[in-house]
């Protein structure tokens, strides 16, 4: 989904133990691409924009909270123009937040938004195109998705406002299970 290359550059600007860096750190190595490291103790938001620079980051992921720092104190005018996709998770992000990256990004960058969950994070993604629409002040995750489920420790559906286990049905959710089917009588229910 985000097209990772051996010729991309990744930031990875959180702990390793985070979620997110698993696609980070797996979807750099099954590439081949560079892996930017820069934790979150070493983080200084006035020299992250020339480390983008100097590291030629192609693939920009901050967490929410620093992207929109980023986009409100950017200290000059300088353009992301090496940034081939930003993709921002872990918050909400806003219409002012895409209006600041239309002015920092090239042209041709996509702004990726994604749901911040571990178990919706690969389910709940938007790629805002440039002059993307939508209506309010929130970036949506994307779209509503279909086959999705709350439902108890007993695997029964649970009301709104409860607690539950997130349960997405898809044909593509566990494709190494395909012609195994004891494995998938053992782990599915």
């Amino acid at each position: 989904a985000f097209d990772i290359t051996s010729k991309d550059r990744i930031s990875m600007l959180f702990f390793s133990s985070y979620a997110m860096s698993v696609y980070h750190l797996f979807g750099a190595l099954l590439q081949g691409a560079a892996l930017c490291m820069l934790f979150p103790g070493q983080v200084d938001l006035e020299k992250l924009s020339k480390w983008c620079f100097d590291e030629q980051v192609s693939i920009l992921h901050p967490p929410a909270a620093i992207f929109q720092i980023m986009m409100k104190e950017k200290p000059d005018s300088t353009r992301f123009e090496q940034v081939r996709k930003v993709i921002v998770g872990g918050g909400a992000i806003f219409r002012q937040d895409v209006a600041k990256f239309y002015q920092f990004f090239s042209e041709t960058c996509q702004l990726v938004h994604i749901c911040g969950s571990t178990e919706g994070g690969p389910l709940a993604n938007n790629f805002l195109e440039k002059n993307a629409q939508f209506t309010g002040n929130v970036v949506p995750v994307g779209r509503p998705i279909q086959d999705i489920s709350l439902f108890d420790v007993n695997g029964k559906d649970v009301s709104p406002g409860e607690e539950g286990e997130l349960v997405v049905r898809s044909p593509y959710i566990a494709l190494g299970y395909w012609r195994r089917p004891e494995l998938t009588q053992a782990s599915f229910r």
